[in-house]
């Protein structure tokens, strides 16, 4: 025997048939077609070991470039982590800003402590937002990985306004990133 479709039942087939809409909308509405975004900050352009490009550092709003030539422990892609972009305190916040279609991003920043400065726990400590949150708190590299060693870390977030913003927040000595990945999800 058939039953009638209850209040909830129709509700749920709706909102069913609504995500299933969302899912399949243009590319307006949703990042689909997108060109990963690959950013060696601090260094030049370079292909990694999966034959990935990454741009020359750009989209950055101020800061300070560092390198080394030191190898770094935990990838084969040394060069990827031998530069970075630092923000000194007492100026504006380190932003990078790149015009995306809207939609959801993973963003992955690669770091890799390699100042002295800061090869100590709690030596150097800073948050990154994501489109204005705190997606990364409390970022200690060194403490995490140890000096001159491979750090990925990532966080989603969605765009509305057609520009990703991350912001590298000043906590305890410099924020600094290695370089920045973006792709759609």
């Amino acid at each position: 025997m058939g039953r009638k479709p209850t209040r909830h039942r129709r509700l749920v087939a709706a909102t069913s048939v609504a995500l299933v809409a969302w899912l399949s909308a243009p590319s307006s509405l949703m990042a689909q077609s997108f060109t990963p975004i690959r950013v060696n900050t601090g260094g030049n352009a370079y292909t990694d070991g999966a034959s990935n490009v990454w741009s020359a550092d750009t989209g950055f709003n101020t800061g300070s470039t560092a390198s080394t030539g030191a190898a770094i422990a935990g990838t084969t892609d040394d060069t990827l982590y031998q530069t970075n972009r630092w923000d000194a305190a007492g100026g504006s916040e380190l932003d990078y800003t790149f015009t995306v279609p809207n939609g959801w991003y993973e963003v992955k920043l690669l770091f890799a402590e390699t100042c002295s400065c800061a090869f100590s726990v709690g030596a150097r400590r800073f948050d990154v937002q994501l489109e204005g949150t705190v997606a990364l708190s409390n970022v200690d590299v060194y403490a995490e990985v140890g000096a001159k060693t491979a750090l990925s870390k990532s966080a989603v977030t969605g765009v509305t306004d057609g520009a990703l913003n991350i912001r590298f927040i000043h906590g305890v000595e410099n924020p600094f990133v290695s370089a920045i990945e973006v792709t759609a999800t």
